[in-house]
């Protein structure tokens, strides 16, 4: 049996919180919007993108003892730009730069570069102050891995 979750739409935080220092691009500066003040990114870090998603969270019933449980086997969520074009795909996949470890991933979806992240612990919110109502929680994301696509990062 498999559960949807509720669909939800957040600001790409997750993808502007990639702790993964960035050179400064010749493009337009992203603005970050504002976050809890246990989500600031540490300095040296820039935003590469501000995005829109729109997605579910997928769980899975499994036997937990005599009883059963939902457990949580990935999101899958599709990011645009203001603009409502599409820019990336989050999923879970395997990462190349640990052995194929589970993680959180982003792929662009022009030129296929990936992203790989793991939530740093005690670094989430559920504040309403920033997060909506039913929103899934804001997360501070640690870089895991990466790839860049056939055109060397560029669509």
């Amino acid at each position: 049996m498999k559960y949807r979750g509720p669909l939800f739409t957040f600001v790409g935080l997750v993808i502007l919180a990639l702790t993964i220092p960035a050179p400064q691009a010749a493009g337009p500066v992203v603005v970050p919007p504002p976050v809890p003040s246990n989500l600031v990114v540490d300095a040296g870090h820039t935003a590469y993108l501000l995005a829109h998603a729109r997605g579910t969270q997928n769980y899975v019933c499994v036997p937990n003892g005599t009883a059963y449980s939902w457990t949580l086997y990935g999101p899958q969520a599709t990011l645009f730009d203001d603009n409502y074009i599409q820019q990336i795909t989050h999923f879970l996949s395997a990462n190349p730069d640990e052995n194929g470890v589970l993680r959180a991933t982003w792929q662009h979806s022009s030129d296929t570069s990936s992203a790989w992240a793991a939530a740093i612990p005690g670094r989430s919110s559920i504040d309403p102050a920033y997060v909506a109502p039913g929103a899934i929680p804001w997360l501070l994301l640690e870089a895991k891995g990466a790839r860049l696509g056939p055109t060397g990062g560029h669509s």
